[in-house]
């Protein structure tokens, strides 16, 4: 007479009761690690620890969901790995809210070293991984320790050298997802800034727009821009990366909708 073997017991069967416990929302807060881990790799997005823990909070509509101790936590319970880099960011001023902004700073890239794809086969296997990392872990499941936030590094320079790599890209390019993405790097210099001659408040804008943006002048092609659009002309403009262009469409826009029943609607191409 034949026995049946009795099916062999997972991982999480042989855990104890309490651990398995302990371990329930540390998996759950690992899924969502994942995912938003996937989501950034899977555009070509730079899966920073920053931006992780932000787009966690918004897609579970909870902030405490996913917070940066658990993940240094993660780190320290295996799987999971914080690269650290310096650069010198190449600051994009928004236009509405051109406050200083330290351009040295350290950024904190999310890797999974023993599988980097946005897959879901690398997915499943970051998890049984992990799984395993919380069978095996000392660290105290319950207790989540407030790490202190990363110091940021000083650098010699505020603006990256012509002759050297943009550190953005720079960055981008050490990635473990990235594969030949970029095929050229070109520094263009700088030229002299030439602000308007007609300010805002020339142009006739309302004074709720003029007190509502946070700067004082604007350069001679968005003053140009601004004052054809506020006669009803039809405008393209075509000017360099972080020159102002969307200023000129929300600032008539803006003035638009404050002095008069008038709607708008925004078409966003996608850029190729």
């Amino acid at each position: 007479m034949s026995k049946r073997k009795k099916p062999a017991a997972s991982p999480t069967d042989a855990l104890p009761t309490a651990s398995a416990e302990a371990s329930a929302p540390w998996i759950q807060r690992f899924q969502l690690l994942d995912s938003c881990y996937c989501f950034l790799v899977g555009k070509k997005a730079i899966p920073s620890l920053k931006t992780i823990v932000s787009l966690a909070a918004h897609l579970s509509g909870n902030p405490s969901s996913l917070e940066v101790s658990h993940v240094r936590q993660m780190v320290s319970i295996g799987v999971v790995k914080l690269d650290i880099q310096a650069r010198d960011k190449v600051i994009v001023q928004d236009d509405f809210n051109p406050a200083a902004v330290d351009p040295h700073e350290t950024i904190e890239l999310v890797q999974f070293p023993d599988a980097p794809h946005p897959s879901k086969r690398a997915s499943t296997k970051r998890m049984l991984l992990f799984q395993h990392a919380l069978q095996t872990t000392t660290i105290d499941l319950a207790n989540v320790p407030k790490f202190e936030p990363l110091k940021r590094l000083k650098s010699t320079s505020s603006q990256p050298s012509a002759s050297s790599p943009i550190p953005y890209l720079n960055t981008l390019m050490q990635a473990s997802y990235y594969d030949g993405q970029v095929v050229h790097i070109e520094t263009i210099p700088s030229r002299a800034v030439r602000f308007g001659d007609r300010q805002l408040q020339d142009l006739g804008v309302c004074d709720t727009v003029c007190r509502g943006v946070l700067f004082e002048k604007i350069y001679s092609h968005q003053s140009e821009a601004i004052q054809a659009i506020l006669e009803g002309h039809h405008l393209v403009i075509s000017t360099s990366t972080s020159s102002g262009k969307s200023i000129v469409y929300n600032v008539p826009v803006a003035h638009a909708l404050s002095t008069s029943n008038s709607t708008a609607f925004y078409l966003f191409p996608t850029k190729v």
